[in-house]
């Protein structure tokens, strides 16, 4: 008798349970149409339209947000790149004083620094829609050597010395632009706030890469390094996204970023 009211109760509550699992695995990204679930049982039935209709209304959402965002990032850059050129033409003209050439000069750096902005933010969107889906498994050695390399000569015009040392077998898997992401901010963070003459030091291991670099003590509590528009000294330059990008891509991809200071040392140690 236990037996069959199991049974009976397993056979009635299998189009909940299917409902249940299709929730547990429902994905914006996938695109997926959701499965219909066979069942005869009124509360059931109204569960699964209810379902659905809740998942078209996220997707159509989704959708016209996802689109917003990238027409705002595309369509900003034309009337900046616009500007700018208007800009690059008045800066060549020989009647201009002194004090309309600064004028001039700090119009096209806020310029060039709204173009920036939107392109970093467009790609801040992509990544928390997870459209990078390329996961490739990545020697980082390899993939390290050419990007220590294209930094090589704004080291040198900072004269910072930048050590590699890395071991044969480190893997990573991964989209293979998020890595370039990933790691081109964090060597240009460590490039951007060193000392004149100042030092990086990059340390590959098995399922351990750590970046470190000298530089002025933060003017602000660690936890707070990985937020967004967190600039130490306020540095201009900066527009405080490269860390935020760093924790995002992290997260998603279920890597460990940290960050330590013991003096004369900033590291960064991504665990993989």
């Amino acid at each position: 008798m236990l037996l069959l009211n199991y049974l009976s109760s397993r056979y009635l509550w299998q189009p909940f349970n299917h409902t249940l699992e299709q929730i547990k695995h429902y994905s914006l990204n996938q695109g997926t149409a959701l499965a219909e679930v066979p069942t005869t049982t009124k509360e059931f039935k109204e569960l699964n339209n209810l379902f659905a209709q809740m998942t078209g209304r996220i997707e159509h959402d989704f959708r016209n947000m996802k689109e917003f965002t990238e027409n705002i990032s595309h369509e900003i850059q034309t009337p900046l790149a616009i500007i700018k050129a208007k800009i690059e033409m008045l800066q060549k003209s020989e009647k201009l004083s002194g004090e309309q050439a600064k004028t001039i000069g700090a119009i096209y750096r806020a310029t060039s620094h709204l173009s920036k902005l939107s392109r970093t933010l467009g790609l801040i969107s992509k990544i928390e829609n997870q459209e990078f889906t390329n996961r490739e498994k990545l020697d980082l050695k390899i993939f390290l050597e050419p990007l220590l390399f294209n930094f090589k000569e704004l080291a040198e015009l900072k004269q910072v010395k930048i050590n590699f040392k890395a071991v044969e077998d480190a893997f990573i898997t991964i989209d293979p632009y998020l890595l370039d992401v990933l790691l081109s901010n964090l060597v240009k963070n460590a490039l951007s706030h060193n000392y004149e003459k100042g030092e990086i030091l990059v340390c590959l291991q098995p399922q351990q890469l750590t970046i470190c670099n000298t530089g002025p003590v933060l003017d602000f509590p660690e936890c707070e390094i990985f937020n967004r528009f967190r600039r130490n000294g306020q540095n201009s330059s900066s527009l405080g996204l490269g860390l935020a990008i760093v924790k995002k891509i992290c997260y998603l991809n279920n890597l460990d970023i940290s960050y330590s200071y013991q003096e004369p040392f900033h590291c960064f140690i991504l665990q993989f």
